[in-house]
């Protein structure tokens, strides 16, 4: 997963000893591409929204999306989601940190995107 400049900064302030607190929620985004630090590629579509996302306690550096994500169902096709990212708000906001998906997922119309718990992992090194 890439760190956005922001992230990186809030890990280097911990690092530090300075409270890096302040990101009250977690919001989970699709993307058709690679978010790279900016959250580029998001999914336009009238009846998408990011949604709250939480993680589990880590273990041995690596941590797992704790709870089961369930989008809108697809008004229009949203394209083939290769990507996810999580912000600190639900609509504009900072982008911390995007990876890809092990597989694309094609979002045609009437499809309900679903994140199974479990499906997002994160490793600090």
């Amino acid at each position: 997963m890439t760190k956005s400049h922001l992230l990186s900064q809030l890990v280097l302030n911990l690092i530090r000893n300075i409270d890096a607190s302040g990101i009250p929620a977690v919001y989970l985004s699709l993307h058709t591409a690679d978010p790279g630090i900016t959250g580029a590629s998001e999914v336009v579509a009238a009846e998408y929204n990011r949604k709250p996302i939480t993680f589990g306690v880590p273990v041995d550096d690596y941590t797992l999306n704790d709870v089961l994500v369930i989008y809108d169902i697809a008004q229009s096709l949203w394209g083939d989601i290769s990507h996810a990212g999580l912000w600190d708000a639900p609509a504009a906001g900072n982008f911390l940190i995007g990876g890809a998906f092990i597989a694309p997922t094609n979002i045609d119309v009437n499809k309900v995107p679903v994140v199974q718990v479990g499906t997002l992992t994160h490793q600090e090194t």
